[in-house]
């Protein structure tokens, strides 16, 4: 990686007018570059994360950019946010109408009418057309040897860019946050669902493993999923968790666990939702419970330290008007991950 000659003085306002936390860098100087994904079709409880890109985009600049763990590289190699997809935005506010009558429908306990069914085929065609674009958005940035993040929209636009890493990249394992397993086959018809992201992403046998953070909130067939995969999927609960931390058993024990069942290579997956609702209570499917944010970070920096290799992440499931604490949560969680992910990878030159 290549360092870039900084001319903001980021000891001074934030801009808004600089980009991403107020850099100021640009597609060419910037190591790491951020895709926008404005897309949250199948969203099931609390639409509007495809709006939270252009949010925590406006939000960024009030980070006080000073971190004693990555400060200095992440204002000398740089991160640049992509501009938003504009077909994105509109094909995603195409099929909200109908994607929601056909969610109304199976609550109520309604079979689907001959039209609800077109629909449907339709807004799966929709979402692999999403999936496709973040896969060539994520190529062009491989292609130009950027490292890569994704800030969603909801879970499912993770897909797009692991499957445009996995095409680049030997192996890896997916470390997610989230208090859901996301391991449904698919949900209410939508096979590119937000609640079915990791059984999708399992497919790839060069994702060496799944591990899982967090969950507190799913199906007997996910947690059957994760039992009977023969090691390829570790969970830690959120139970399990609070039962070890309420033994007395230190926080950094645990994670010394977790960051000891990854392999060198990780993807991080963070959907905001790990998270005690206090942090992000506009998230889409919030969950009561959950990690402290300083907790989510520590095991950050734990991955790292112990010599972790961040490949790209996501930061998904962000939602809530612009000034709320779930944006200003959702950039600062950001600004970690790209802190970090710089980190592991200067160490890797």
């Amino acid at each position: 990686m290549a360092k870039k000659n900084v001319t903001i003085d980021h000891n001074s306002v934030g801009l808004k007018n600089a980009g991403i936390f107020g850099l100021g860098s640009d597609y060419e100087s910037a190591e790491l570059i951020l895709i926008p994904a404005p897309w949250d079709l199948t969203t099931s409880y609390r639409k509007g994360a495809s709006l939270s890109p252009q949010k925590i985009l406006d939000s960024s600049s009030q980070i006080d950019l000073f971190n004693t763990d990555f400060y200095s590289d992440l204002v000398a190699y740089g991160v640049h946010m992509l501009e938003e997809d504009k077909k994105l935005q509109a094909l995603n506010g195409k099929y909200q109408d109908s994607a929601q009558e056909i969610m109304t429908a199976l609550e109520q306990g309604k079979e689907l009418s001959d039209a609800q069914e077109k629909n449907l085929v339709d807004i799966n065609k929709a979402s692999e057309t999403f999936n496709d674009a973040i896969y060539e958005h994520a190529k062009t940035c491989i292609k130009d040897n950027k490292i890569i993040g994704l800030v969603g929209g909801d879970h499912s636009a993770s897909y797009g860019l692991i499957s445009a890493l996995i095409d680049n990249i030997n192996s890896f394992a997916v470390l997610q946050f989230d208090a859901h397993l996301d391991l449904r086959i698919s949900y209410q018809g939508f096979d590119y669902s937000h609640a079915s992201i990791m059984h999708q992403v399992m497919k790839f046998n060069d994702v060496s493993r799944l591990v899982q953070v967090g969950a507190r909130d799913f199906c007997e067939l996910e947690y059957n999923e994760s039992k009977f995969s023969k090691g390829r999927i570790k969970t830690y609960y959120n139970d399990q968790i609070n039962e070890d931390l309420f033994s007395g058993k230190s926080w950094d024990s645990i994670c010394k666990k977790i960051v000891n069942n990854l392999p060198e290579n990780i993807y991080i997956s963070m959907d905001i939702d790990v998270l005690n609702p206090q942090y992000c209570p506009h998230t889409g499917t919030p969950v009561p419970g959950g990690l402290d944010f300083d907790k989510v970070t520590y095991l950050l920096k734990k991955c790292v330290t112990a010599g972790k290799i961040i490949v790209g992440f996501d930061c998904v499931e962000v939602n809530g008007p612009k000034d709320s604490v779930d944006i200003i949560t959702g950039a600062r969680m950001l600004y970690h991950l790209c802190g970090q992910t710089i980190v592991s990878q200067i160490e890797d030159e």
